[in-house]
């Protein structure tokens, strides 16, 4: 594999914005064609419908709504919901109205401007609760974000009275009434909005914080992400962005109302999933919101157009909703259903418990005895350990397991409950006998196998010598899945990439003789190099085993095959490989270890396909 230069290196950083680009179209083409054929059938049943001054309409229609869809989209790429938006709409509008007006409670009348900036302030700061009480009191944010919805309404009907509060000020009108060239001045707030998040969800620590935790928030903790400030702050920016809404609409309606934005809850997160971002968070992005507010946007106005009843717009608009559920279902099956990439479809059935599991159903199956033990040899420490995944208790020195593992050859005992020397442990207070064989391959021990019986004398020496025979069948995959376990490989392939291009040294490190043993190859026994570059192939073509399926989405996978990629293939200082793929230093180092884990996991497959 030839190395990249640095005029290479920067042609392809150069070009790196087009390739997203067209994936982000890739990704995007089923919503896009979506809009386009919405359109063009609208465009077709009405010709009224295609002129450039309904389209413009339509454009502003979709702005209220797509202010509040760019906030709902942080909120769901984080696995949460926000059903408070309408409600909060409707309260900063009025408080907003009340306080230019006429004032609130203490309050006098407040230049507009300062009414505006206390209304964001509201929305910023019930955002912020909400954040709080989701996040530092693991509450679910349906259930806080729907109570809230109906105290927000409350609220904003008992300082209203229920009257709205019309005729304002004049001076701030500009913000729905100026047009922007041919745009709208909301259309334009809207389109920063998006400009603004995109920016920030692609090339910010807030962005990659905030897929992080939709994506699996579990592991985000544990990888070092500060999960709850960063879900708070995605909360407090719903908050604002509905309350920007909320301002917004009360000056092109030149009135304030407790009703204003009903329904903007459920249409938000409509626009939200038509767009591609998946319910259960991780997935997705502002931009396909923006696509999926347009839709509605342009249902809604196509209906008017064709002169169809009111009274049908909520069939339509609950029917767009349940099908972005449906699309979001079926998107999420298939994403299941498709082939994965080869670490989730070649190593899942070599987990030690799974093999440990098997073995027991072999002996109980051969022999009739339930009753299983295996200890095999920690390759760091050389100890004796009980084979439990997630569990390693080490055995005892002076144990039974022990003396065979030195000795090598198998013991058979009897009469085990008037034994009081503790020499076994047995796995059910009435064994009665055991048989204790070494486990080897390779010629060399790797471990001690324990068969007990309830009954007495169950074990003969030509029994021990059927178990034994079992060794060359068992042997290998409990010595893989041990070895993956404890983490020997995943240590061994560390040392090995580190000597990816020095075939003596890497002929002759620990991985190489796992993976090719010079008892079984008598030409890389005679030679190192060409035992290291056969390792060498093996490792190149492993890393290449963890590229990433682009059409799925698995973006994260992708960035681990880079991180190996451009530090052991490409010999990349680390901060050249965190400057050239945007990330921390501590997501890199994450990333590498579950990257080498990952190439451990496909070694381990390889081994048991030999």
């Amino acid at each position: 594999m030839m190395k990249m230069g640095p005029a290479q290196r920067r042609g392809k950083n150069r070009w790196g914005w087009l390739g997203r680009w067209f994936a982000w179209g890739r990704n995007q083409t089923g919503i896009l064609f979506g809009l386009v054929l919405v359109l063009v059938v609208f465009s077709v049943l009405s010709p009224p419908f295609r002129q450039f001054d309904n389209l413009m309409l339509i454009l502003l229609q979709a702005s209220f709504i797509g202010i509040v869809a760019a906030g709902q989209t942080l909120v769901v790429l984080t696995g949460g919901i926000d059903l408070s938006v309408g409600s909060l709409i409707g309260l900063t509008g009025v408080v907003a109205a009340l306080l230019m007006k006429q004032g609130l409670g203490a309050v006098g009348p407040l230049p507009s401007y300062a009414a505006i900036a206390i209304a964001l302030a509201l929305g910023t700061t019930v955002g912020w609760l909400h954040g709080l009480v989701i996040a530092k009191r693991d509450m679910p944010p349906f259930i806080v974000t729907l109570g809230s919805l109906s105290v927000l309404r409350g609220i904003a009907l008992v300082i209203t009275n229920a009257s709205s509060i019309n005729a304002l000020p004049d001076n701030f009108k500009w913000i729905s009434d100026a047009d922007f060239g041919f745009l709208p001045m909301p259309s334009l707030i809207m389109l920063g909005a998006f400009v603004i998040l995109a920016y920030a969800l692609r090339n910010t620590k807030f962005g990659r914080y905030t897929y992080a935790i939709g994506g699996n928030e579990a592991s985000a903790r544990l990888s070092g992400v500060p999960v709850v400030p960063y879900k708070i702050y995605v909360y407090m920016l719903s908050g604002f962005l509905a309350a920007v809404a909320g301002v917004v609409l009360i000056a092109r309606l030149d009135s304030g109302a407790y009703i204003y934005g009903e329904g903007y809850e459920l249409s938000s997160v409509a626009a939200v999933i038509i767009g591609g971002t998946s319910l259960r968070g991780g997935i997705g992005g502002v931009w396909g919101t923006l696509v999926g507010v347009l839709i509605m946007a342009t249902v809604s106005n196509g209906m008017v157009m064709l002169d169809i009843s009111p009274l049908w717009y909520d069939i339509i608009s609950g029917s767009i909703i349940l099908l972005a559920v449906l699309i979001d279902v079926e998107r999420r099956r298939a994403y299941k259903a498709a082939p994965r990439v080869q670490i989730q479809t070649l190593t899942e059935r070599f987990y030690l418990s799974e093999i440990t599991a098997k073995v027991a159903q072999l002996i109980k199956r051969r022999f009739g005895s339930p009753y299983c033990r295996i200890y095999m040899i920690d390759p760091t420490t050389d100890d004796l350990v009980e084979c439990k995944a997630g569990d390693h208790t080490i055995a005892r020195a002076g144990s039974v397991a022990s003396q065979v593992r030195t000795s090598g050859s198998s013991a058979i005992l009897d009469n085990l409950v008037s034994r009081s020397d503790g020499d076994l442990s047995l796995l059910d207070p009435g064994v009665q006998s055991a048989a204790v064989i070494p486990l080897t391959l390779n010629r060399q021990a790797i471990g001690v196998i324990e068969v007990q019986s309830l009954a007495p004398h169950s074990f003969t020496p030509e029994t021990v010598k059927q178990i034994m025979q079992l060794n060359e069948e068992i042997a290998p995959p409990l010595r893989d899945a041990w070895l993956l376990e404890c983490g020997w490989l995943a240590r061994q392939a560390r040392i090995a990439l580190h000597n990816l291009w020095d075939d003596v040294q890497l002929g002759r490190c620990s991985l190489a003789e796992w993976a090719f043993p010079a008892s079984l190859d008598h030409s890389a026994e005679s030679s190192p190099a060409t035992r290291g570059a056969q390792l060498r192939d093996l490792l190149l073509k492993t890393i290449d085993g963890l590229k990433s399926d682009h059409s799925q989405g698995d973006s994260r996978t992708a960035r681990r095959h880079e991180i190996l990629r451009l530090t052991y293939v490409e010999s990349h200082s680390v901060n050249e490989v965190i400057k050239e793929l945007n990330i921390s230093r501590r997501q890199y180092f994450y990333d590498q270890k579950v990257a080498l884990d990952a190439v451990a996991h496909l070694l381990t497959a390889r081994q048991a396909t030999q």
